[in-house]
């Protein structure tokens, strides 16, 4: 059975979360406490997987709270109640939240959020899997992100569109704001699936302070050589992206396949960031004998395109978004429209082996998709367009 932990130091506001929801307990094994002292007193008792904390609280407000329990125990999924959407709040609560809920909020918006919590838990039965989308503060960003934001700042007038490409070039930040802009905390009903919306939404200044964030965790990992993982990763995925971009030219899921393409591989960045050594290990095996997600099943139980899209959707990005990702390596797998898997499969293709001709990259494509659903003109264009051609023999 699940158990959820509610804490906030409002009496009233417990009793009504225990009202609302007395219809789970027999799904639920909940507690509920008015400290977040008292918080850390009920999780030293017993196994918990998912807390739900209010912001303002005295002594121990809900980020400290959320705080220490990613650090001591990193496989909970941590949610935060609160009426602070200010930029100074959003950055602060990011690192330790999966998800926000503004207060006041409607019940069955919690109910539906841990329903979707608890059906993702009960889809990741790998303990080192929970761990690391819990601990993952963020996935990391590229250093020129931040600088460009600078220099845009010191501008007399900053052009939202121009941001909104930058951070489209950057898997890290282009998640980040992805999640702050679906959270409830921001008052929407509407999912945003394109990263240019997102900016938009949110504003220059919060997407500033997130790529400084985000930079600050960079830093922290350029003691490890993960720095041109960092950089070759970001510059994968904007190149995966602008094809996505140009492939679905008139299609209704072009928004969602380019945003899909730049994040298909911030599992990667995550694994990285959050199990430094183990995943230095995967890399070095890699190309041996085993393919990249062979070795990380054998390494962490999961591969970067599962673990990437587990964490998306525990941070609450749209559930297309979240299965383009998850399947972009077995696109037979996914439920979504044939042809923008086929678009992502083909774009991840090309910017995996950019130094293959076309014969290369068609033996590299997983034809029995493209076939069963007769996109073989399609893609025969799409490769005209980003491969070059077969060298003939001499």
């Amino acid at each position: 059975m699940i158990s959820i932990l509610f804490v906030d130091d409002e009496l009233d506001i417990l009793e009504g979360l225990r009202d609302a929801l007395h219809r789970r307990a027999s799904d639920w094994n909940m507690a509920f406490a008015q400290t977040g002292e008292g918080a850390l007193e009920i999780l030293s008792r017993g196994k918990f997987d998912i807390v739900v904390s209010d912001m303002q609280m005295p002594q121990m407000d809900g980020v400290t709270l959320l705080g220490y329990i990613q650090e001591r125990y990193p496989h909970i999924i941590r949610f935060l109640l609160t009426g602070q959407a200010d930029r100074e709040s959003i950055v602060r609560m990011a690192p330790v939240t999966h998800q926000f809920l503004y207060k006041p909020f409607n019940p069955s918006d919690l109910i539906a959020l841990l329903d979707r919590t608890v059906d993702l838990h009960d889809r990741i039965e790998n303990e080192i899997v929970r761990r690391l989308i819990g601990s993952a503060r963020c996935v990391p960003s590229a250093p020129k992100t931040a600088l460009k934001l600078r220099q845009l700042a010191a501008s007399q007038e900053v052009d939202m569109r121009e941001v909104g490409l930058l951070i489209e070039h950057d898997p890290g930040l282009g998640a980040r704001v992805l999640q702050i802009a679906n959270s409830a905390v921001m008052g929407r009903s509407k999912h945003v699936d394109s990263i240019a919306e997102a900016v938009m939404f949110i504003g220059f200044e919060c997407a500033q302070a997130l790529a400084v964030a985000n930079e600050v965790f960079r830093v922290t990992l350029e003691s490890q050589p993960f720095a041109r993982l960092i950089d070759a990763t970001c510059d994968k995925a904007f190149k995966g992206a602008a094809m996505v971009s140009q492939f679905l030219v008139g299609h209704p899921l072009r928004a969602m396949g380019m945003t899909a393409a730049l994040l298909r591989d911030c599992g990667m960045l995550a694994a990285a960031s959050s199990n430094g050594q183990i995943y230095r290990v995967a890399l070095d095996r890699t190309g041996k004998a085993e393919t990249l997600c062979e070795v990380e099943r054998t390494c962490f139980g999961v591969t970067h395109a599962e673990l990437g899209g587990h964490l998306l959707a525990t941070w609450g990005i749209p559930m297309p978004i979240v299965e383009a990702v998850t399947c972009h390596h077995n696109i037979e797998e996914s439920t979504l429209d044939p042809l923008a898997m086929a678009a992502i499969h083909v774009a991840d293709v090309v910017c995996d082996h950019p130094s293959l001709d076309r014969t290369g990259i068609i033996e590299k494509l997983n034809w029995l998709f493209i076939e069963q659903h007769f996109l073989e003109p399609e893609v025969a264009g799409w490769l005209d367009f980003c491969v070059k051609p077969t060298q003939s023999a001499a």
